[in-house]
């Protein structure tokens, strides 16, 4: 007979050992997450034993298949929840080890055609059984050959066709007996003794009492092999004695020999067995053949109280064992109004039972398809994890990446800085080969000039140094004079004179002294920009990029930790500041690569056709949400089919940088922004205000400059502003801060010419 016990018992054996038959923790090194140690904790606690179960899974500490048979046995034998138990033994039958190991194999095949007899799907039994019997006999596994038949013939019994039972029965008791092992394995032995009640069972079920004494002798051959086996308890003897007792009982009552009958009968009531709640189930039926009533009442009554005290009075066993028995034996005894009572009772609790048994389905329905979405959850979790670390490692390659770039700018920065040292050089000593051209060497002038101080004949020669002297400044200093307004100033009558009297001292015309000392003095301000740029990244990067770097690698280092047992919650969140920081590094990247590129174009950018909605549209879209307590306000637009000529990438980008330095620096209020045409100026103008602390009057050029904050606490690296003020300039536009707004905050604008 297949029991709730016995499958039960075999759904723990599935984890219970390994594929040799030997204790398995998995490979897990980890002291917490072991088969054995969730085991012992899902006796007292099972809901937490599913959740470290959830845990080895997402940290691989235990393998799937290890899993799934564990969730499968906690659902059946704890929650009695036989669906779930089967969906996870599903998909332990799945999984790859299962193909490949024949012993898991048949472990899976048998507790998959168990749990689906117990539900009633017997198709689905029949083939898992069917299938189990296939690779124990093609592997030379006899005795699970023989458990496969023997349970095989249960299912066919449960379906009506009593004969294939039988034979399947009978084929299953002489497999176990080819085995040998009846003689000393007690798992055997029962099971044999197991076979044989089945058949009696099921030749009375048929009527079939002489057939069904012949079945007798075997079984209780079969239950005294089973008492020499080593390990057997006397309580395990004599229940198998109360219930082989009870069946021949049974059968002899059905032949018509009520002394033997009897005498079985009394044997079951004479056991320990029968003294016990369960054997009490045993015993009533024994009284009730015998027309002992008022006996069976009483044990009636007893098995009652059992069933009250346990909570259990909702269930077939407690109808059909007690409220039925009641029925029937106050019947017998002519006390109508009390089985009356017992009838109407019996109905109400039938009733109740089956939409509580819908119920019940329901629910388990339910929580088969939770576990299925908590399965699909765990599943997408590892795929984010994988993806985290995928992430993480492609920022760290951004950041090499940036770091090379970073040494190639100051590489070249120091090539540009050689190569105009080079030049200065090479035009100071030109100056000096050309008398004076740069430093006019004063010293060697007044030599000359105490030389000839008392010549009359080298006094015109001597005005006309001092004039060019003058003249030298003039060109270096005086960029908005002309050479024929600085000819004259200083003297010479016309500009050609002038320019052959420079020329024929210094070797270079005017115009080309004028072009080179701009240009070496445009340099050294290039070089002192470029130390200048090359400090402030270098300090930027190093807060900017460390500080999400160690956040990033910190809570990574928590997400992956073996021995840290972390709440989903608590994952989510640091993900969440993996994410949020790992975004902030692209953005500030994103920065960086788009100021270069907006700064290394000289061209104006390229424009194309948008309605001004269109536009307007596609800047909202752009915005990132404000923090709560801060609403954004897009202003109406005026004549929004009007179609303007713009960047529509550039004027989106310059949107995006205003509204965030907005969102930064507003912790409530509003932030507005506008897009109108002013025909009278000829400017498509975007504006931006929100209410937020202002900017100091003496930054309000400052924050336009590259790595300049105002709020060196506020994230970022101070580049938002500064990209605006290019990106407008390679427009032929402009962006001011408005300082006639009178509101709380600031107002920001763009103007961008319309043509």
């Amino acid at each position: 007979m297949l029991t709730a016990a016995c499958l039960m018992s075999i759904c723990a054996s599935f984890v219970a050992c390994g594929h040799n038959g030997q204790e398995r923790n998995s490979g897990s090194n980890d002291s917490l997450y072991t088969l054995d140690n969730i085991r012992t904790v899902a006796i007292t606690d099972a809901a937490k034993a599913l959740n470290m179960l959830d845990t080895a899974e997402n940290r691989k500490l235990i393998p799937q298949y290890d899993i799934y048979g564990m969730k499968s046995v906690i659902y059946n034998n704890v929650y009695n929840q036989s669906a779930v138990a089967l969906n996870y033994m599903r998909k332990v039958y799945e999984c790859p080890e299962c193909a490949s190991d024949t012993t898991l194999l048949v472990k899976t095949l048998k507790t998959l055609g168990m749990l689906n007899y117990q539900l009633g799907y017997y198709s689905d039994a029949m083939t898992y059984l069917k299938k189990g019997m296939e690779v124990a006999r093609k592997t030379g596994n006899v005795e699970g050959e023989a458990y496969f038949t023997m349970n095989l013939g249960f299912v066919k019994s449960a379906l009506g066709t009593t004969d294939e039972a039988v034979r399947d029965i009978d084929e299953s008791i002489a497999l176990f007996k080819q085995t040998g092992a009846a003689q000393r394995d007690l798992y055997t032995a029962d099971n044999i003794l197991m076979a044989c009640m089945k058949k009696i069972d099921l030749f009375v079920s048929e009527k079939e009492f002489e057939k069904a004494e012949k079945a007798v002798a075997e079984c209780m051959e079969a239950y005294e092999t089973m008492a020499k086996c080593e390990g057997v308890t006397k309580r395990h003897l004599d229940c198998r004695l109360a219930e082989t007792a009870a069946l021949r009982g049974i059968v002899y009552h059905g032949l018509g020999d009520r002394e033997k009958a009897e005498r079985y009968f009394n044997m079951v009531v004479g056991t320990e067995y029968a003294k016990t709640p369960a054997g009490t189930t045993t015993v009533i039926p024994c009284f009730m053949y015998m027309q002992k009533y008022k006996a069976a009442l009483a044990n009636l009554a007893e098995q009652e109280r059992y069933y009250v005290n346990a909570k259990d009075t909702m269930s077939e066993g407690f109808i059909d064992g007690v409220l039925h028995n009641q029925m029937v034996a106050y019947d017998k005894l002519g006390m109508y109004r009390e089985a009356t009572a017992v009838g109407l009772r019996l109905k109400v609790l039938a009733d109740s039972l089956k939409a509580r048994e819908r119920n019940g389905k329901v629910l388990e329905m339910m929580t088969a398809y939770e576990t299925e979405k908590k399965e699909a959850m765990l599943r997408e979790n590892a795929l984010k994890m994988s993806q985290m670390r995928l992430f993480i490692y492609a920022v760290g390659i951004v950041c090499v990446l940036l770091v090379v770039v970073i040494g190639i700018v100051l590489h070249y920065n120091k090539r540009i800085r050689r190569r105009n040292m080079a030049t200065v050089k090479t035009i100071e000593e030109l100056m000096e080969q050309k008398d004076e051209l740069l430093g006019l060497h004063i010293n060697s002038t007044e030599n000359q000039e105490e030389k000839n101080k008392n010549s009359a004949k080298n006094l015109k020669k001597y005005l006309s140094d001092v004039n060019m002297r003058i003249a030298v400044k003039m060109l270096k200093g005086g960029a908005d004079k002309t050479v024929a307004e600085i000819a004259r100033e200083c003297g010479w009558g016309s500009e050609a004179e002038f320019c052959r009297y420079f020329e024929k001292k210094y070797g270079i015309s005017p115009l080309e002294y004028r072009k080179w000392s701009n240009k070496l003095r445009n340099k050294e301000q290039q070089v002192e920009d470029n130390e200048e740029f090359k400090r402030n990244l270098l300090r930027n990067i190093s807060h900017e990029i460390r500080t999400p770097l160690n956040q990033i690698s910190g809570f990574a280092q928590l997400l992956t930790a073996p021995g840290l047992d972390i709440a989903q919650s608590e994952k989510e969140q640091f993900n969440n500041i993996i994410m949020s920081q790992a975004n902030h590094m692209t953005r500030m990247v994103n920065d960086f690569v788009e100021i270069t590129e907006y700064e290394s174009g000289k061209t104006p950018l390229k424009r194309e056709d948008i309605t001004m909605r269109d536009l307007f549209e596609k800047m909202l879209a752009a915005a990132d949400k404000p923090k709560n307590g801060v609403e954004l306000k897009a202003v109406k637009q005026e004549m929004p089919q009007r179609i303007v000529r713009v960047n529509v990438k550039a004027m989106v980008r310059m949107a995006q940088c205003l509204l965030d330095n907005a969102f930064k620096f507003t912790a409530k209020g509003e932030i507005s922004l506008d897009l109108t045409a002013d025909d009278d100026k000829g400017v498509l103008r975007m504006t931006v205000a929100d209410t937020g602390k202002g900017v100091s009057q003496n930054n309000e050029k400052r924050i336009f400059e590259r790595f300049y904050k105002e709020d060196t606490f506020v994230p970022g690296v101070g580049l938002g502003l500064s990209l605006v003020r290019i990106i407008a300039e390679r427009m032929g536009g402009t962006v001011f801060l408005d300082t006639t707004y009178n509101r709380p905050g600031t107002r920001f604008v763009v103007e961008i010419p319309l043509t």
